[in-house]
């Protein structure tokens, strides 16, 4: 299951992350994606589903 969630940070304001987690119980981690200077865009969500099929 892949899909956005907004934090709260310290500051009061929020931020998008985007999280990775396997379809069923196994051995693959979550992972959490947080936004750096152009936010979360699809590159780097294409590159973090990849990342998690190799673990």
């Amino acid at each position: 299951m892949n899909n956005y969630v907004t934090l709260k940070v310290a500051d009061g304001t929020e931020m998008r992350a985007y999280v990775v987690r396997p379809d069923s119980a196994g051995k693959n981690p979550d992972i959490i994606v947080y936004q750096e200077a152009f936010g979360v865009n699809t590159h780097i969500c294409s590159e973090t589903v990849h990342k998690h099929r190799t673990f």
